[in-house]
């Protein structure tokens, strides 16, 4: 599968005797990206009906890079983050396992899919005017829903386009701490990370492995 279109919000914070700011003050670079991967399932018809289950790992080089335009105030009005501070967001894998509901006609068949999605995701703080770097990573569980069309070119061989959307619960990065006044303080990037995705899919069919 081929895909591009994939998009972010990450909001930058800081976790300690800090109020959250507003995202303006980080102006963030293109959120598209490309997409490459598989999938494998097994699907039911009966009638028109088809029921199936598919697993899906894709390869991604999705990043987005956050850089502050203004300073970011903490308690006592002094700053967090610095203009010129960066935090860059980036993903390089997802999975999922969803079910399917199709109609088939002819050759043609009609589909939604759902169901639980994974993804990698690493968020890295570079303070402005320092070689420091502070990395952290996660795996984010979700969910994912869409659907699509394929059509047969023969009864093995298949050709279709698929959309998904997939939304993932939102995670902390803890990336250390920086000196505000006499006190360190914990600074934090939260990211709620979500996908719109347009696949090009090929399919083989092996036929049944149980003989119906």
């Amino acid at each position: 599968m081929i895909a591009v279109a994939t998009n972010s919000r990450c909001l930058p914070i800081c976790t300690v005797g800090c109020t959250v700011r507003s995202l303006p003050r980080f102006k963030g670079s293109d959120d598209a990206s490309w997409l490459a991967g598989g999938q494998v399932g097994c699907q039911w018809q009966t009638g028109s009906w088809v029921l199936g289950i598919e697993g899906d790992f894709s390869a991604t080089d999705f990043s987005r890079d956050f850089v502050a335009v203004a300073p970011f105030p903490g308690p006592p009005a002094a700053p967090v983050f610095l203009t010129g501070d960066r935090l860059l967001f980036e993903h390089d894998w997802e999975a999922s396992i969803r079910g399917r509901l199709g109609w088939a006609w002819d050759r043609f068949m009609v589909y939604a899919t759902g169901g639980v999605a994974f993804a990698n995701v690493q968020a890295t703080f570079f303070p402005v005017g320092s070689p420091l770097a502070f990395k952290a990573d996660d795996t984010l569980t979700g969910w994912t829903a869409g659907g699509g069309f394929e059509y047969a070119f023969t009864p093995n061989f298949s050709l279709g386009v698929e959309y998904r959307f997939s939304s993932y619960d939102t995670d902390d990065f803890n990336h250390g701490t920086v000196l505000v006044g006499a006190v360190d303080r914990a600074v934090t990037s939260a990211h709620d990370f979500e996908t719109h995705q347009v696949t090009a899919r090929l399919n083989w069919r092996f036929g049944s492995i149980f003989g119906w």
